[in-house]
């Protein structure tokens, strides 16, 4: 197709009957659910471990940590 000004838009490069991935809500929420389920998860991974700091040496005993495999547990960065 040839047009004469640079503001013409071909008819032929669009479909009225594609869709952008998110454009359906079914996997828009199932995008959003998963991004809300990580963010959980992370935000759970960095209580436990700062838990496990406040911990004396006995209760890490019973769990089978010394002192130094807690600080270094709490120490992984929360996406680990």
């Amino acid at each position: 197709m040839s047009c004469g000004s640079t503001d013409c838009i071909s008819t032929e490069t669009f479909d009225s009957t594609s869709k952008p991935v998110f454009a359906t809500g079914r996997a828009w929420r199932s995008s959003l659910r998963r991004w809300i389920e990580a963010v959980n998860t992370m935000y759970r991974r960095r209580r436990q471990r700062q838990a496990l700091l406040e911990l004396d040496d006995r209760l890490l005993a019973d769990c089978g940590l010394s002192r130094q495999d807690a600080i270094k547990e709490a120490r992984k960065p929360f996406w680990k």
